[in-house]
This record gives C-alpha cells, sequence and structure tokens, in this order.
C-alpha cells in the first residue's frame, strides 16, 4: 500500500510539473473541492479518498482552474484525468468554457486529449476562447435632444 501512495504522489507531482510547464498556474479545484496549487488539491483529494470520505479515482478526476478571471468574464478549464497504464495520471479531456459576469455558459468547447503534446497552453485557451473585441468608430456619437 505504501508503494502505491508514494507512485500516486510522484504522479501528481509529475502533472504537477506537465500543467506548470503548460502555463496553468494558479488555484485547481479537485472534483469541485479542495482549493489550492495544482499538486496540494489533488494530494487533499487522494488522501481524504483514502478515509473513504470521497469517491476515490474511479472513472476520472476533475480538474478546474481558471484561465482568466476578470469582472466581466471567466475562461474555466476542466480537465478530465484517468489512471492510465502503470497508474499513471493520463489528462484525457479538456473542456473549456467562457462564462459572463453572472456565471452565464456563453460558448463552449471539448477536446479529447489523446497525446499529452495535444494539451493546450492557458495561453492559447484564452486566445481561442477570448470574445472578439468590438470595434471602435471613428466617428462621433449624435447627442439625441
Amino acid at each position: 500500500m505504501r508503494e502505491y501512495i508514494e507512485k500516486l504522489l510522484k504522479e501528481v507531482s509529475s502533472l504537477s510539473a506537465q500543467l506548470m510547464a503548460k502555463g496553468w498556474q494558479g488555484a485547481f479545484q479537485t472534483n469541485g473541492g479542495y482549493s489550492d496549487d495544482l499538486g496540494p488539491s489533488l494530494e487533499k483529494y487522494l488522501f481524504q479518498s483514502m478515509l473513504g470520505r470521497e469517491k476515490g479515482i474511479g472513472e476520472k478526476i476533475i480538474l478546474s482552474t481558471y484561465a482568466r478571471h476578470t469582472d466581466t468574464e471567466k475562461i474555466i478549464c476542466d480537465f478530465t484525468l484517468r489512471l492510465g497504464a502503470c497508474n499513471a495520471f493520463v489528462i484525457s479531456q479538456m473542456d473549456i468554457s467562457l462564462r459572463d459576469r453572472y456565471h452565464q455558459e456563453l460558448s463552449r468547447k471539448t477536446m479529447e486529449i489523446i497525446d499529452p503534446k495535444n494539451i493546450l497552453t492557458c495561453r492559447q485557451v484564452i486566445d481561442a476562447m477570448a470574445p472578439p473585441k468590438e470595434k471602435l468608430s471613428n466617428r462621433p456619437k449624435r447627442i439625441i435632444r
């Protein structure tokens, strides 16, 4: 059991390094709870799973984070994790949503991840999901009286 736990913790560290290299930094939530940096959030979830307070790894784990968060919009990315060969964490899907300040979904994209090289960087997600900028007119505005 101890070897299994040590292996999982190494995988958490490896996954954290992989996502940080892609620009994913900041707070994550693991299956809707345990807000913290990626490594500690996933470790807390796994610890609670071993105590029987969470479902555990099962079919999947969802890691959620913001790609961008402003007063007017949020770009949220959910990474779907599963255990692959040799108990390694594998990101199998990315769900990206653009939400307004009232948390209403404006658009959504889902991407299946077959090769870890295909995981989008945080910048790529922001560029793909950012709403188009309004065109500014050089014409003066009319004043109606």
